[in-house]
């Protein structure tokens, strides 16, 4: 096996692989993201990102951003702020419409991974830039991928890539190991262009039972759609910045009523 990862993969639902990206390519997608906020972003007060929020729920910008390139201000920066210090994210359709983003995105190791674990056909169908800006970068509440990106069975994977160092200080990721095995707490559905959450269960996510994952610069974490992981506001004075990558399996269905269409996706 190229990776020997899926057992602890089934038993925990996220995978911590140390220096899985060479360190030159976490600078290059910095770089090439501040570039791509220098030049291509015209940001409004409105398109704010807040996690877990029903905003997004009537935005036809959020809708949109599944096939753009969208940048997102994050909701604690000030109205002084420059452009790259003020964004809580960019997405997310980054790894098929930026040539830098692309070239890194689909690499032949991550779709290897993904086969490894368990993936027939793995498509990537999502990607963000994560900014974590320092002294205020928003947290993000406890989630699991799947509500976001359903499928029958369950397919999404998320590689998580740390371009810089993150620790619980700047904003780590925490997960709840083992968390994956129970139910998917809700769905984002899209109805008539109306995005909101339904199928709502009942359960349970201790704060208590997260654990943090700190990582170096160049480390992946690896996601179970159905893990619940969460990262907290960045109240130091260092950036945390993160790119991701969610994957789908095509032999699974995949309904209409996501929020992000398939059928609109650019071809790589």
């Amino acid at each position: 096996m190229l990776f020997d990862k899926s057992q602890a993969f089934v038993r925990d639902g996220f995978l911590h692989l140390p220096s899985f990206i060479d360190k030159a390519d976490c600078k290059r997608l910095i770089l090439r993201m501040r570039e791509l906020s220098e030049k291509k972003c015209h940001i409004s007060p409105n398109h704010v990102f807040e996690a877990g929020a029903d905003r997004q729920s009537k935005d036809d910008f959020f809708l949109s951003s599944a096939h753009k390139i969208s940048f997102f201000r994050d909701k604690n920066a000030s109205p002084d702020k420059p452009v790259f210090e003020s964004l809580n994210k960019v997405g997310h359709a980054l790894h098929n419409l930026c040539p830098v983003y692309q070239k890194f995105s689909h690499q032949e190791k991550f779709y290897a991974l993904v086969r490894e674990l368990g993936h027939q056909k793995p498509e990537a169908i999502q990607s963000m830039f994560i900014f974590k800006q320092p002294r205020f970068g928003d947290e993000v509440p406890a989630h699991q991928d799947a509500t976001f990106l359903y499928t029958e069975p369950n397919s999404v994977i998320g590689l998580w890539f740390a371009l810089e160092d993150a620790n619980e200080e700047n904003g780590c990721l925490w997960a709840l190991p083992g968390g994956h095995k129970g139910k998917l707490k809700n769905r984002f559905m899209k109805t008539n262009n109306l995005l909101t959450f339904q199928h709502e269960e009942k359960v349970s996510w201790p704060r208590e039972d997260f654990i943090p994952l700190p990582v170096k610069a160049g480390d992946a974490i690896v996601l179970h759609g159905l893990l619940p992981h969460l990262s907290e506001q960045n109240y130091s004075n260092k950036t945390r910045y993160a790119y991701t990558i969610h994957f789908i399996d095509q032999a699974c269905f995949y309904p209409k009523t996501n929020w992000l269409d398939r059928d609109l996706i650019s071809p790589t």
